[in-house]
């Protein structure tokens, strides 16, 4: 044999071993991958631990008197360890028909049968963590732990649990936008969000495993650092407010067919939001509240925001209440456009006062361009500056609407600009901004931040407060608030709002009507609305109401959003307004008698005051009594035992009471007046429902 050849035969054997070792190397690579691969994995999963965080419980949001408006519910999610330790062969035979039957009876979703199916096919692929049921109630998950092998224990029965929370809203729609939810993979809305930093608390760590599967199961029972759970937030809301407002308007939008809509009701020197109802009419007529109109949306104001006109004129001197203009036939012309009053003809000759109370287009617009046509910056000034209308309130929940107010220094200013926007056209707010404003009037110039969140606690341990917050203490002279009440009250009293005036306490408002623009131009679609305060005298509470296409009959704000602003006043007035009087009662004291029913702890307030003894046929007083006055004494009897499903007797109770007590059993109450209740509708013992209606008369005496 030749060297060449010795050399090519040494070649092809080292090519021969090394595809030969080649081939060896992928048929151990194919055995661990497909023959062992499911051990391999296994093993380097238990080999794989990690610190892994634990959620903590979410803190509470609270309305302003209590009642729990979102909180976070454990729920509990179940697994079976079909090879936990402990777990024998015996045990398994023994118990597997029983634990099916048993799981097939609890949660009804399986039969007995497909439930053993699936226990011994996981048993057979050896599941670690072979689920079986999501989100178990308490109760749920205590009944499981008395199943069979399930009684054993985590190490001799493989049950695992895994707990986590939910957010749940016992109010349901009601305030449903602004309390907001949280949405632990998506963006969170209303209070849940805003105030995210003290509610969502710290979370924890616990020792886990991997075990096959992708699936973490925890070491022990015990966490390596506990979570800590997140603070609770306290609301201004009132429930009995809110569903009075979320009433009133759900009702106008279904008469009204309108798209949407939304009130916000205030306190007035606190800036306290009582009420804020948003609702949407969606297509198959059922009404939600998926948007929060009364923060988000910016939209021209429309007649409403003719009182910050007024504002300017009066603080600048440049006009009184009694100066005229010319309305000619209800339509005049700045540049190329044409100014119209809703009613042809016009009026005539109008003074400042009104054409406010009869809301006519061309006579505050002359009004305004007189006298700020040559500087409309002194105008545009007071808007920005005094009354806080080009910035966003921050009121602490994401998505605020940027208004805008325009200036002069604005590339889309033009000449009818001024008098276009002195009607609350051509400038963006939102209802927010509307009612701020006319609660600054209403507190006398002093402008309040509104507010919606009062403290921070943690199991009852003051965290932080918020107190009111002044944005502006004078928005302008108390000489021009003065110049302006008469305004506002004549709007009811004898101007476009006369439907809202009642004999029992006065308002003071201004209604609005403004079309609608989409895709930049105005079709013939409007929003109605109504903005005033409550009793005009001594204000106490401002409401804004907005109607958005309003598309049967009238569409005028004193029409659709009036009534809505008179139902809530109505029930606010005779339920938390106590009436200011200046009538001395020169009776001696010794002489005075009390009688009636109602709450007995205001009674003995009254009855000491009175320096009359007071005799109770009881023990204690209960909440509820019968008071009557002899001989300077007085006698209190339990007035009702209240039974579920029954109508009580509620003749004798103030109406504050009668209604507290009959809406707190899911009544709703009808009334035209306070007072003393004198009859009701329904006698007394007769069975009710949930949603009952009942109507209440009443007397002075």
């Amino acid at each position: 044999m030749s060297p060449k050849q010795t050399i090519l035969i040494r070649v092809y054997l080292s090519y021969f071993f090394i595809v030969a070792f080649a081939c060896v190397i992928m048929a151990y690579a194919t055995k661990i991958q497909f023959k062992e691969g499911n051990k391999w994995r296994a093993m380097a999963d238990s080999l794989t631990t990690d610190y892994r965080s634990i959620e903590a419980s979410r803190g509470n949001i609270y309305a302003a008197d209590g009642n729990l408006l979102s909180t976070s519910v454990p729920v509990y999610d179940i697994y079976f360890d079909t090879r936990a330790a402990g777990l024998t062969k015996e045990v398994w035979d023994k118990n597997i028909d029983s634990l099916s039957f048993l799981l097939s009876q609890t949660f009804d979703d399986y039969s007995s049968r497909e439930y053993k199916t699936l226990l011994n096919k996981g048993r057979k692929r050896h599941d670690r963590y072979l689920r079986l049921q999501r989100k178990l109630n308490y109760e749920q998950l205590k009944s499981v732990k008395k199943l069979p092998i399930f009684r054993l224990g985590k190490n001799k029965g493989g049950l695992l649990v895994e707990e986590n929370n939910i957010r749940e809203t016992p109010f349901g729609i009601l305030a449903f936008r602004t309390v907001g939810l949280y949405r632990d993979a998506g963006k969170s809305v209303g209070i849940e969000a805003g105030f995210d930093e003290y509610l969502k608390g710290k979370p924890g760590k616990r020792l886990m495993q991997k075990i096959m599967g992708g699936n973490w199961v925890p070491l022990s029972d015990d966490n390596d650092i506990e979570p800590q759970n997140g603070y609770d937030v306290y609301t201004t809301i009132d429930m009995n407010m809110q569903d009075v407002a979320e009433n009133a308007l759900t009702h106008a939008l279904e008469t009204q067919n309108a798209s949407h809509g939304c009130v916000i009701l205030m306190e007035t020197q606190t800036g306290h939001i009582k009420a804020i109802a948003n609702l949407t009419h969606r297509e198959d007529g059922t009404l939600v509240e998926d948007k929060n109109y009364a923060i988000n949306e910016i939209t021209e104001p429309g007649s409403t925001f003719k009182l910050a006109s007024v504002l300017s004129l009066l603080e600048d001197k440049l006009v009184t209440n009694e100066e005229t203009v010319n309305s000619e036939d209800g339509t005049t012309q700045f540049a190329d456009r044409i100014m119209r009053d809703s009613e042809h003809g016009g009026h005539g000759l109008l003074t400042l006062q009104k054409s406010f109370e009869l809301s006519s287009n061309v006579g505050i617009s002359k009004f305004v361009w007189k006298h700020y046509q040559n500087n409309p910056s002194k105008f545009t000034n007071h808007l920005i500056n005094d009354f806080k209308l080009s910035q966003p309130i921050h009121i602490g929940l994401p998505g605020e609407g940027i208004p805008l107010i325009k200036t002069p220094k604005d590339k889309s200013w033009s000449e009818p600009t001024l008098p276009w926007m002195s009607i609350g056209y051509e400038v963006l707010i939102t209802p927010m901004h509307t009612l701020m404003l006319y609660n600054a009037v209403a507190n006398h110039g002093k402008m309040v931040k509104p507010q919606l969140v009062t403290k921070i606690e943690q199991t009852g341990k003051l965290i932080k407060t918020f107190p009111t917050e002044v944005l502006n203490e004078q928005i302008v002279s108390k000489e021009t608030i003065d110049r302006v009440m008469p305004m506002l009250k004549g709007v009811v009293d004898h101007g476009t709002a006369r439907n809202l005036k009642n004999e029992v306490y006065t308002i003071g408002g201004k209604t609005g009507t403004a079309r609608i623009v989409e895709n930049g131009k105005y079709i013939e679609v409007y929003k109605s609305s109504f903005c005033g305060f409550f009793p005009a005298e001594n204000p106490q509470y401002t409401c804004m109401v907005i109607v958005f296409k309003p598309s049967k009959g009238p569409y005028y704000g004193s029409v659709v959003a009036g009534p809505v602003f008179k139902e809530i006043a109505d029930k606010v007035y005779a339920t938390n307004v106590t009436p200011k009087t200046n009538v001395i009662d020169s009776t001696p004291t010794s002489l005075k008698t009390v009688k009636g029913n109602g709450y007995s702890n205001d009674y003995k307030i009254v009855l000491t005051s009175l320096g009359q003894k007071v005799w109770a046929n009881t023990k204690s007083y209960s909440d509820w009594s019968e008071v009557k006055s002899q001989n300077n004494q007085s006698t209190m009897r339990e007035k009702n035992t209240f039974l579920k499903n029954k109508m009580p007797d509620v003749k004798g109770m103030r109406l504050k009471d009668a209604i507290y007590i009959l809406e707190n059993i899911g009544i709703v109450v009808q009334f035209n007046s306070p007072g003393i209740v004198s009859s009701q509708s329904i006698e007394k013992g007769t069975n009710i429902y949930k949603g009952t209606l009942v109507t209440l008369g009443t007397s002075i005496n």
